[in-house]
């Protein structure tokens, strides 16, 4: 169970089993049909892992969303045993997860952003099963995601607006750029020359291929390339994972 559901769940007060949206208190874990359905232990862990308020704060412990987890999936494999139907898939799955966000960042900014990226990318492959991380090769918070990625094991699809994208960085970020780009395993080049449109193609093209977005933006700000890519994704009904800045959180859009 992610964080992100758990926070999706608590705030509209209804049940956490797959499938139920029974009104539940905000403090309760399941309706009471499908709470008895989980094992005895189970149900003593999730109590145990449990600390008070957490509903309101949206702050679980990691071992109370794995025992969560666990628990929805034996009440979705025990329903699944009565009825003959397979059992619902606990967590989606995200093969292709692309990244949009600020190129320019404060010192706070980059640090926030520079430790949720291996989080995130650590748990997209080991509970949504991603494979590739699609990138658009900016400086920035880019650069921090191909990182991630490729520490997590993670393919890296490059997409690049232009071939001379990085030819005015500085040299020592030129030079991250092409190490970055040596190693990606799918490498997707909108243009031959700079262009803005050749931007706004290699958006398009992230969010055609991908299966959900991560978005590290500042939602105060005006304007700019990665909130559009974030409407654009909304609109094509992908899910969209924000790591706010201003905020210093983390969750999934609803």
């Amino acid at each position: 169970m992610s964080s992100e559901r758990f926070a999706e769940r608590a705030a509209a007060h209804t049940c956490h089993a797959d499938g139920c949206d029974s009104h539940v208190p905000p403090k309760m874990f399941m309706c009471r049909r499908h709470w008895f359905m989980v094992p005895r232990d189970l149900r003593d862990l999730v109590w145990a892992t449990y600390r008070p308020g957490q509903e309101v704060r949206m702050d679980p412990t990691d071992e109370y969303l794995e025992v969560a987890r666990t628990a929805i999936e034996a009440v979705a494999a025990a329903e699944a045993s009565k009825s003959g139907r397979p059992a619902i898939a606990p967590t989606p799955r995200w093969a292709r997860v692309a990244l949009t966000g600020h190129r320019a960042l404060s010192a706070d900014e980059a640090t926030f952003a520079g430790g949720e990226l291996p989080r995130l990318a650590a748990k997209l492959r080991d509970r949504h099963s991603t494979t590739a991380a699609i990138c658009g090769m900016a400086l920035g918070v880019d650069t921090l995601w191909a990182e991630a990625a490729l520490a997590a094991g993670l393919e890296l699809w490059a997409y690049i607006p232009f071939e001379t994208q990085a030819a005015r960085w500085p040299a020592d970020d030129r030079l991250r750029w092409q190490r970055l780009r040596a190693r990606a395993a799918r490498e997707v080049v909108v243009g031959d020359a700079p262009a803005t449109w050749h931007y706004h193609a290699r958006n398009d093209a992230m969010v055609r291929d991908a299966d959900a977005l991560i978005a590290v933006v500042d939602r105060t700000r005006d304007g700019g390339g990665s909130l559009s890519t974030l409407a654009k994704a909304r609109a094509a009904g992908r899910p969209v994972i924000v790591v706010d800045l201003a905020a210093r959180r983390t969750r999934l859009l609803s």
